[in-house]
């Protein structure tokens, strides 16, 4: 019987195409990217030579990891622990595989050095460690997995100790004086254990992927009508993608659209009736379609869409909104303006058209729009000065005789723009 027949007999296939693949990153213990039927996991085992009693204990962490799991979904779940030392060559057990990246010390990322980043990397380390803090052992399944009765003690000694090697007896003085200081303070004598990390630094975290940042839209969704997710690239692709019951009670994350390189999913929309989109250009572009159309049929997750826009070189596609007939439209520009347009003045696009241009919405001094939106909406924004504000179009004079106006509806410095802009819809009031 080989190894792989060993795995197979506690339920799971392992994949050889791709081949496990070792991590780069890592002190101790050894982590491969493994396939299980089709998904990822990471197998974790000790590192290869004498292992010292107690240490890099893969029980203890496969009972930790799949208790922790189910109070706090952040860490990953130990799905499976083996003590067979001929599957792997030592004991070993198989966690979920999380996505993200690492941080070293020495090699804090480029895109990542401002304040805006820094700030929400650090309040996110805080509120996980506090998460760890509350989660109770007794309720986890952990009341024994440790002794609190005199840790306080235990560890100080043990760190006093190891001050001691790592000075090797040499100017000792601050030590000791720490040492005896925190030996002579009182410690509290009832005190509710917690479960502690023990190694929480940044160089030990992995982070996910998603950039709060790069988040598209928050969609709710009515099952009892028949909804379509509606996503629009950067390059002018749309796809309508029916949102069946699979995906609705589904508590995994799936793929709608494989993107090539440098472009990405612009907007997003839930349609379950007939309405029309407007998708609008950096420059003020607008293409019309009414979403009953047949050219834009709902399509498969794997399909690439249906391009509906031709760019001009320095053009980008920047929003699109859904709307029913008679909607007010809105067009927000980066320096704060808006535009208001009656939607029913704006002719339907066909395919590949050149799109529809109004001479009264044009922009000056290299400001571009970022935006449109119809007016049953509340818009939030956010500049790259941290100044934020939200707006209620209802109050915006949209009966006016004139079609279209022009509204400054906010006052920057100089250097200063629109960076995030939102929409919400009036049931957040």
């Amino acid at each position: 019987m080989t190894n792989i027949d060993k795995l197979k007999l506690k339920n799971f296939n392992l994949e050889l195409n791709p081949p496990p693949t070792k991590f780069a990153n890592g002190m101790g213990n050894l982590n491969y990217k493994i396939f299980l039927d089709h998904k990822a996991y990471v197998l974790r085992r000790p590192p290869l030579g004498p292992i010292p009693p107690g240490a890099n204990d893969m029980k203890r962490e496969h009972l930790v990891m799949s208790s922790l799991h189910k109070e706090l979904p952040l860490v990953p779940n130990s799905i499976l622990f083996s003590e067979d030392i001929n599957i792997f060559g030592a004991p070993f057990h198989i966690m979920e595989y999380k996505e993200g990246f690492t941080i070293n010390g020495d090699t804090f990322p480029s895109e990542l050095h401002n304040a805006k980043d820094v700030k929400i990397i650090s309040e996110m380390l805080i509120s996980t460690l506090v998460k760890i803090h509350k989660i109770d052992p007794k309720n986890a399944g952990l009341e024994n997995l440790g002794k609190p009765e005199g840790f306080l003690e235990r560890q100080l000694e043990g760190w006093f100790k190891r001050g001691l090697i790592a000075h090797q007896n040499k100017n000792l003085h601050n030590i000791t004086q720490l040492y005896e200081t925190l030996k002579n303070r009182p410690r509290p004598e009832d005190y509710k254990p917690s479960i502690l990390h023990n190694d929480f630094k940044l160089d030990n975290k992995i982070l996910g992927n998603i950039d709060p940042n790069e988040i598209i839209n928050f969609h709710s969704v009515k099952k009892s009508n028949k909804n379509y997710l509606c996503v629009l690239n950067t390059d002018g692709r749309f796809k309508k993608i029916l949102f069946d019951e699979t995906m609705l009670k589904s508590n995994r994350s799936f793929t709608i659209a494989k993107l090539k390189n440098n472009i990405k999913i612009i907007d997003s929309f839930i349609a379950n009736k007939e309405k029309n989109l407007i998708i609008l250009t950096s420059i003020g572009r607008l293409f019309k379609f009414n979403l009953s159309n047949e050219f834009l049929s709902p399509t498969s997750k794997q399909s690439q869409g249906l391009m509906l826009a031709k760019l001009f070189p320095t053009e980008q596609i920047v929003s699109c909104c859904p709307y029913l007939n008679g909607d007010n439209i809105y067009i927000i520009s980066k320096k704060g303006k808006i535009f208001y347009l009656n939607s029913e003045e704006i002719y339907y696009a066909n395919e590949c058209s050149l799109g529809y241009l109004n001479e009264k919405t044009q922009l000056k001094n290299d400001d571009l729009f970022i935006k449109i939106l119809p007016s049953n909406h509340y818009l939030d924004i956010e500049t790259n000065k941290n100044k934020s504000a939200r707006l209620d179009f209802d109050k915006f004079n949209s009966k006016s005789n004139n079609k279209n106006f022009l509204i400054d509806f906010l006052k920057l410095d100089n250097g200063e723009y629109l960076e995030n802009c939102f929409k919400h819809e009036k049931f957040l009031n």
